[in-house]
């Protein structure tokens, strides 16, 4: 039997701010391993960001 848990969160990222997202755990036989997937949360900018940060990558931007 598999264990479902969803929250709500915020994830704070140095470089776009404050991520809604929405958090959904779910555990096989209530042990390990558990699997973690994190969707932006709707009616939120947190689409946006992400697909910022997809775009970014890992550059890093440096003020002149």
């Amino acid at each position: 039997m598999a264990e479902h848990q969803a929250a709500s969160k915020i994830v704070d990222h140095p470089d776009v701010g404050e991520i809604a997202v929405r958090s959904n755990v779910l555990a096989i036989g209530g042990s390990n391993p558990h699997v973690v997937v994190c969707t932006p949360r709707p009616g939120t900018d947190a689409r946006g960001k992400l697909d910022l940060l997809r775009a970014i990558g890992t550059t890093s931007f440096v003020a002149s």
